[in-house]
């Protein structure tokens, strides 16, 4: 099934009619939307969590998004952003390594031409797969496509929504592609072959070993770093994450460097992350309070 919505609302996500129930056609039939290009950052923010339409594809139990929810997956996402080579080397890789299988190729909101060239991949799998799987698909693509590329962690979150095609004074240069006359992706064949690549064993997550801790006498950032990484029960990620952005705000740190650990440490140290507008929408808050000298 296909499922979208926009990010900022509180409202399930809606079921879209497909006309030959096969979830990777709605993107033949589909109609971007059309934005201006954003002017700064606030601008990007007002359109992805406002405007912009975003998709799942697979099955959910529940029509409000997240990993619990979501059984599996029927379509491979891949964000290519900031790509660090020529765009024709990186068009000429995908429909390389692609060639043979259904695939769809567009532009997002903050494409331009040679100055942040960046791209969403979708691919048409031939089974539904879960969380595990899906991890695993992502790499061994990323690593068989060999693009030299940003990687964006929300790849990692099982429920992220990815959004759908837009239109900007930009795009029109982009080189889109919807390939749907070829095979659809064989998952198991792939599987076997991305996990016997020796690099799939160095990324997978290892056993946490066991540490004797060699410091007796702790100080204030040792303990902080320790609490990062030791993450949050599920119940309470809401409060541990605002608890975390305020310690690094009392302490002096630049809102840059402040996000940017926060989104780290959700995506990679919490056994659920939170989705990116909760923790936009926390550090936002909690910026705001500091700034008034709460």
């Amino acid at each position: 099934m296909i499922y979208t919505n926009i990010v900022n609302t509180k409202a399930p996500m809606k079921i879209e009619k497909l006309r030959d129930n096969r979830d990777f056609s709605f993107f033949k039939d589909y109609e971007p939307q059309s934005f201006p290009y954003p002017a700064n950052e606030k601008q990007e923010r007002e359109i992805k969590l406002n405007h912009m339409k975003i998709i799942i594809a697979g099955t959910m139990t529940d029509l409000h998004r997240n990993n619990d929810n979501l059984k599996s997956r029927s379509l491979l996402f891949l964000d290519i952003d900031g790509v660090q080579e020529p765009e024709t080397d990186m068009m000429a890789k995908i429909e390389l390594k692609l060639n043979g299988f259904n695939y769809a190729l567009y532009p997002t909101l903050k494409y331009k031409p040679i100055e942040n060239v960046r791209y969403r991949l979708v691919v048409e799998l031939d089974r539904e797969v879960n969380a595990e799987d899906y991890q695993t698909l992502i790499f061994g693509l990323y690593e068989t496509l060999g693009i030299v590329y940003t990687f964006d962690q929300s790849n990692k979150t099982f429920s992220q929504a990815q959004a759908l095609p837009i239109i900007t004074e930009y795009t029109k240069e982009a080189q889109t592609r919807y390939q749907d006359d070829k095979k659809v992706f064989p998952v198991d064949t792939f599987l076997k072959i991305f996990r016997n690549n020796p690099n799939y064993t160095q990324a997978k997550p290892k056993q946490k070993p066991f540490y004797k801790s060699n410091h007796t006498n702790k100080k204030y950032t040792g303990a902080f770093l320790d609490e990062l990484v030791a993450g949050a029960e599920h119940f309470n990620r809401n409060n541990w994450i605002t608890r975390q952005i305020g310690r690094m705000l009392s302490v002096g740190a630049d809102l840059e460097t402040v996000y940017k650990m926060i989104v780290v440490v959700n995506e990679n140290f919490l056994p659920e992350p939170l989705t990116q507008k909760e923790v936009y929408e926390t550090f936002e808050s909690m910026t705001k309070k500091h700034s008034r000298g709460a």
